[in-house]
């Protein structure tokens, strides 16, 4: 399975079958989801392309992801941050889902960014999202009614006055309401999978906190 964006509310799946690849449609998706559990739902997507890889051209993207993995070593190792937290997202248990890019240069606090939503497109029922903003209870009634994406557990991460300029997943860590918050969800399953939109040490530090508190996997 392969992950595609594209402009808008285009970002969805391309699924191999047979050796040919095609996006998954409303309707197959949702199918998916009440009979599949080894995947995470995405939003749904209308397919618009159907193409064909023969078994060379599979092999060829085989063997680049494989030379991609052997020069950089690193790249899936995380025994720093613990034997509980992994790469990779967890079919059972919640999801945790930050769209904050405060650390990149270009912008500053978490509030000067008002699309935070857009990471519930990744998520599903009891997902948790974390905003820096007032929540949008008309947006969040429009993915359940259209999209068939609601009932997440919302987590209000507004900065105070002297911590406005802290990422969110540190805002996590250091505020014991979140930080607790977290913790609960974690436990309750056994597994939490950390979605952000930048992978930075915060984000690791935060998954090594709590795998710690809780014994999770993360």
């Amino acid at each position: 399975m392969i992950w595609i964006k594209a402009s808008g509310l285009q970002v969805g799946r391309l699924v191999e079958k047979g050796g040919v690849w095609s996006s998954m449609s409303n309707s197959a998706i949702l199918t998916q989801r009440a009979r599949s559990p080894e995947t995470r739902p995405s939003i749904p997507i209308k397919q618009r392309y159907a193409f064909e890889l023969d078994a060379a051209q599979r092999q060829q993207l085989s063997d680049i992801a494989q030379r991609i993995v052997k020069s950089e070593p690193a790249l899936c190792e995380t025994e720093y941050f613990g034997p509980d937290v992994h790469c990779g997202l967890h079919v059972d248990g919640p999801a945790l889902l930050f769209a904050d890019q405060s650390e990149i240069s270009l912008y500053s606090a978490p509030e000067n960014m008002l699309f935070e939503y857009r990471m519930a497109m990744l998520g599903e029922v009891n997902d948790v999202i974390v905003l820096s903003h007032d929540r949008s209870r008309a947006f969040e009634a429009y993915l359940q009614e259209y999209l068939d994406i609601g009932a997440f557990d919302v987590l209000m991460a507004a900065g105070q006055p002297n911590q406005r300029h802290w990422p969110l997943p540190k805002r996590c860590l250091e505020w014991d309401s979140l930080f607790r918050h977290i913790v609960r969800r974690a436990s309750s399953t056994g597994f939490l999978s950390i979605v952000p939109y930048l992978s930075t040490g915060h984000v690791w530090n935060l998954a090594r906190r709590v795998a710690e508190e809780t014994g999770a996997e993360i």
